[in-house]
């Protein structure tokens, strides 16, 4: 689908993660100017930042770890 707003996307509680999980996203075609924040959830960090991420390029992806407790890292 075409991406025609921005849109927020919430990674997964850490209750029930296993240091290991890996979330993958792949946008479709990102209307100009817009984005997919990716975001982390509660205190959760994504490369030691509490803020989003946002991907901004059609056809762009990006894979995230889930490395120790409440800590991703982009891959």
């Amino acid at each position: 689908a075409t991406i025609t707003a921005n849109r927020v996307w919430t990674l997964p509680a850490s209750a029930g993660l296993t240091v290991g999980d890996v979330v993958s996203v792949k946008a479709a075609l990102i209307n100009a100017g817009l984005h997919i924040a990716i975001t982390p959830a509660g205190s959760q960090t994504i490369d030691g930042d509490a803020g989003a991420i946002k991907m901004e390029s059609s056809y762009g992806a990006v894979q995230l770890k889930y490395v120790a407790a409440d800590t991703w890292m982009i891959f």
